[in-house]
């Protein structure tokens, strides 16, 4: 923080999800089944602020 109460925060963040599946189905004849993904996210945050102070001087 400054000495005139403002400040800033930033953040960057990045992600990679990968699952896969497998089981097989109910029944009298069970098949296996296999699923699979991929997915990536990212993400930015900035955050700008300046402290305030009350008339009679707290806070």
């Amino acid at each position: 923080m400054s000495d005139t109460g403002w400040h800033a925060d930033l953040v960057l963040k990045a992600d990679r999800y990968k699952h896969r599946f497998d089981t097989q189905t109910a029944g009298a004849a069970p098949h296996p089944v296999t699923a699979a993904y991929n997915s990536t996210a990212q993400g930015i945050s900035l955050e700008l602020g300046r402290r305030l102070t009350r008339s009679d001087g707290s806070g």
